[in-house]
């Protein structure tokens, strides 16, 4: 899925189009990483000792910085993001950050180097960047690389994506931003007004 919809240049910074105030200040773009990582420990009900024996997919993970975060406590941890140029910043930052004693295994632009199904997938603050049919393929992405039974966890914007709440029979959550519980259920994804998550 390539992002070629944006206007060009776009991606030029990848930390700058991310989170603006934090392009030069790396501490501050990880501890904004960790609120966001914070919110996914608050909404899932994973312990930390049941998450070291799963994988994680952060999709559409930008430069990276949250699924550090994620590799702390999962057991393997990819980041998969369709702009080339979050994927070499992501390596640059690694290298700058060096407060995180594991990595993430991978990280890749191209959704073809992902040959695994994962126990978790989540998907942090990407849907409202997307169009109607990009966020199709998408959540198809996600679905295909889900194991059976397994969850992922997406925050949705309840106005720029208002289609999917209603397409999915949900009540648009109070929250601007709500995260999205939904499981793979016969090669679907299920999703429930119970799974509307408080951030």
């Amino acid at each position: 899925m390539a992002m070629n919809f944006f206007k060009e240049g776009h991606w030029s910074s990848p930390r700058k189009t991310i989170a603006n105030r934090f392009a030069d200040d790396d501490y501050g773009y990880v501890y904004h990483a960790g609120i966001l990582f914070s919110e996914f420990l608050r909404a899932s009900d994973i312990s930390a000792g049941k998450a070291r024996g799963m994988s994680l997919l952060d999709y559409g993970c930008g430069t990276g910085r949250v699924a550090r975060f994620f590799s702390m406590i999962f057991g393997e941890v990819y980041g998969y993001d369709p702009v080339p140029e979050c994927i070499t910043e992501s390596d640059a930052e690694g290298k700058r950050v060096e407060m995180f004693p594991r990595q993430p295994k991978l990280f890749t632009s191209n959704i073809q180097d992902i040959t695994k199904k994962f126990d978790i997938i989540v998907s942090i603050n990407v849907f409202e960047h997307l169009d109607a049919p990009r966020f199709g393929v998408a959540l198809g992405n996600i679905t295909n690389l889900l194991k059976n039974d397994a969850a992922c966890y997406l925050w949705v914007h309840k106005i720029k994506n208002a289609d999917f709440f209603a397409k999915h029979n949900l009540s648009l959550p109070e929250s601007n931003v709500s995260i999205v519980k939904g499981t793979k259920k016969s090669g679907q994804l299920i999703f429930s007004e119970s799974n509307i998550l408080k951030k």
